[in-house]
């Protein structure tokens, strides 16, 4: 018999120093061989909460369990399997139906009705119990904030934490740092990038000990309101942003600025006038792009040949300014510098040669609509209809800049899930049945807007643009895109 032990500890902590690994794995072999097994595979994740269902251990085990490459699956208890009632359930399903024997050292499992109901309250308790740690965890922070003392044992940039007190006090190496970048920001009118630059080439050591800032943390200090005297607690929501590291990309979650009036204030050592904190607030405020100055692409666009996001940036070409998209990073800390030799597109030439490849879409889309057969009245075409009118109707008001844009989107995006609920294959519409739609009368902040909703990223290759969208299985591709190179 060939048999899988599973083997999981919940912690960093336990992960480093093996609490409980060890015994886990000599209690599964030894239930295993009492089993009958001849052959044992063990599959490990440490350091990873039982909430995670993208674990590389558990995923290796499933993969066996459903190639048959294993007949007994044994662990240690239940909730080394997973805290969540959904995965448990779930998982041991996918093992039933691959005839696969589940044993667990620490729980009497019996493949009955009455066993299986017994199995899932044991799972729902167990989620239930990890909710009610962390509520209480959580209440306990907060009855020590509203005391005056730190939630916890960490400290801002120029501070450290005193556990005699569980208050902050001044860091004597860090808080001269803060004092020089507010003064460096506000009378000497540095930029962030400045400042980022200056201190590495100093080599002043980071929070962590690195021999690079970055100007993002730059920003991140000069926008903390302790340095005024007052740390707030309770200022983000962060439930779940600690699992971010074990989710893929574009599954993370943001922390979110809660209600003012939800933040708990804690009195810290003052290291920066209140005024001036405001004219670092304002410095930073003017230093963000006007209108005036927007790259209709920003964020959108990537460069195909490094993978690295392009940025826009004023240049001089013989003395004449002009705005560019490039790939090469001159932001303080940047991991990856992009091309070299530097790419410069011209921002004017690809930003219209991306708004006629949309202009080509939408025309496209619109013969689609006036070809369909007139037999296709059914129910679920007068629903395809109607969202499509609705749709044709919400980016007409955010061209027309009726409305709020913000609620417009989210309206757009409801409908597109509703029609690719009914149509997956289906592209999203971008005319309105029954006239042409003015793709050039649309202001340029109002073509952001639409390409928000509808492209999901633009690549620029080597002489050759393609439009990536959200919904369309095809992609647009620009024939030979007429932006230089070179400017």
């Amino acid at each position: 018999m060939k048999a899988a032990i599973y083997l999981r500890v919940s912690s960093d902590e336990q992960a480093l120093h093996g609490y409980s690994l060890a015994a886990q794995r000599h209690a599964c072999r030894e239930r295993a061989r009492q089993l009958g097994a001849e052959e044992i595979q063990e599959w490990a994740d440490e350091g990873i909460p039982g909430t995670v269902w993208d674990r590389p251990g558990l995923t290796q085990l499933r993969q066996a369990v459903s190639a048959r490459a294993i007949d007994l699956v044994v662990i240690y208890d239940p909730d080394r399997f997973a805290r969540s009632l959904a995965l448990q359930l779930v998982v041991t399903e996918e093992i039933e139906r691959a005839g696969v024997q589940l044993e667990f050292v620490n729980f009497d499992w019996q493949d009955t009705p009455e066993g299986k109901l017994f199995y899932a309250m044991r799972g729902a308790f167990s989620e239930y119990e990890r909710e009610k740690i962390r509520l209480r965890t959580s209440l306990g922070r907060l009855q020590k904030a509203r005391q005056g003392h730190m939630p916890m044992a960490v400290a801002p940039y120029g501070y450290r934490y005193d556990p005699a007190t569980a208050r902050l006090e001044v860091h004597p190496q860090e808080a001269p740092i803060v004092v020089r970048m507010f003064t460096e920001c506000v009378q000497e009118q540095k930029s962030l990038n400045s400042i980022a630059r200056q201190l590495t080439t100093e080599k002043i050591p980071t929070r962590k000990g690195l021999g690079v800032w970055h100007r993002q943390v730059i920003r991140q200090i000069l926008q903390n309101p302790v340095y005024t005297g007052t740390f707030y607690a309770n200022r983000y929501e962060t439930y779940g942003v600690g699992l971010n590291r074990f989710r893929p990309a574009g599954t993370k979650v943001r922390r979110k600025v809660r209600p003012r009036s939800e933040w708990i204030g804690i009195p810290a050592p003052r290291l920066i006038d209140p005024v001036i904190w405001e004219a670092a607030q304002q410095r930073i405020r003017e230093r963000t792009r006007t209108p005036g100055t927007s790259y209709l692409l920003a964020g959108l666009v990537r460069c195909g040949l490094c993978r690295q996001t392009l940025v826009g940036r004023r240049d001089q070409s013989w003395g004449r300014p002009n705005r560019i998209y490039t790939c090469r990073k001159h932001s303080a800390g940047a991991a990856h510098p992009g091309c070299r030799p530097e790419r410069r597109l011209d921002a004017d030439a690809l930003e219209d040669a991306i708004w006629q490849g949309m202009k080509s879409y939408g025309s496209r889309l619109l013969q689609q609509l006036a070809e369909r057969p007139a037999g296709e009245g059914n129910d679920r075409h007068a629903r395809l209809d109607r969202i499509t009118r609705a749709q044709g109707h919400l980016l007409d008001a955010l061209a027309e800049g009726l409305g709020d844009p913000a609620v417009i989107r989210r309206r757009l995006r409801a409908l597109e899930e509703e029609r690719r609920a009914l149509d997956p294959s289906l592209s999203p519409p971008s005319v309105r049945s029954g006239r042409v739609f003015e793709w050039e009368a649309i202001p340029v902040y109002w073509r952001r807007e639409i390409l928000e909703v509808l492209v999901r990223r633009i690549v620029v290759g080597d002489g050759q643009l393609t439009i990536v969208l959200k919904t369309d299985p095809e992609n647009i591709s620009v024939a030979r895109m007429t932006v230089p190179t070179r400017c």
